[in-house]
Order: C-alpha cells, then structure tokens, then sequence
C-alpha cells in the first residue's frame, strides 16, 4: 500500500523533470538556430546500425553530409537522427546549420532533426506530470470529504 502513496510523487517528479529538461534542450536549439547561418550539404554516406535490443535487430540508418564552412573547408557531420526506411539517399542535397565558430557541430535542417529530441521527453513529461498530479489532487479531495 505504502508503494501505491509514493508513485503518485514519483510520476510528478519525473514529469517535472522531463518538462524542465524539455524546456532547457528547447532554449538550446532556440539558441543554436538565433546563431547558426545556413548552407547546402550533401548526403555522402548512410550508416547502418543495428539495435541490439531488439529481438527483431532492425537496422536504423544515419545520414552523413558533407558541406563547405564559410572559411573554405569541407566538414563532414553525422546526423543526430536515424530512421529506418532511410529519410534521405546519397547525393541527396540538404540544408544545413552551423554556428561558424563550431562547424563541427552542424545539424540537418529539419523539423524532427531539430526539435524531436524535446518533444519527445516533453511529450512524455508532459503525461507523467498530468497523472501524478491528478492522482494527488483526486487524494486531497477525497481527504476532505
């Protein structure tokens, strides 16, 4: 019974700490966005992983693009993001976004590239957060009866 009293304070507090860390990846894209300047890249290579942990092993596929910084020299990044079917194909021209001073830590230009990595915990947070609280203020109430 003494579980049941504590899950609804561990739902809460992971929500809430989805949410806060959500909200802090947020303020970092919207910040690398602010500095970043734009330019085409150029899909080279594919990388496939497979997932260990799953039974079926499926295998997840990793844009790697090319592109010239705005001092001449060509970097070379992998994408944060992987899919299975691939989202992209070799040669295949992209946008992307760099801080000139870090032309190492580009990113595809992309909606999920870009902002799936918060929604998702957000999402997540969001829900943990709504059924520890609810469950909380359903106790209190019934307390007061």
């Amino acid at each position: 019974m003494k579980e049941r009293k504590f899950i609804k304070y561990i739902f809460t507090i992971i929500g809430a700490g989805m949410l806060m860390g959500a909200f802090f990846m947020y303020k970092d894209t919207n910040e690398f966005i602010a500095n970043s300047i734009e330019t085409k890249g150029t899909v080279v290579q594919l990388l496939e992983s497979r997932s260990s942990k799953s039974s079926n092993k499926s295998i997840m596929y990793t844009p790697v693009v090319q592109f010239i910084d705005t001092k001449g020299k060509q970097m070379e990044f992998s994408s944060s993001t992987s899919s299975n079917p691939p989202k992209y194909s070799i040669n295949e021209k992209v946008v992307v976004i760099y801080i000139p001073e870090s032309p190492n830590k580009a990113k595809i230009k992309s909606f999920f590239g870009l902002w799936g990595v918060i929604i998702i915990p957000g999402i997540f947070g969001l829900v943990f957060f709504i059924i520890g609280g609810r469950i909380i203020i359903a106790t209190r109430k019934k307390l007061k009866v």
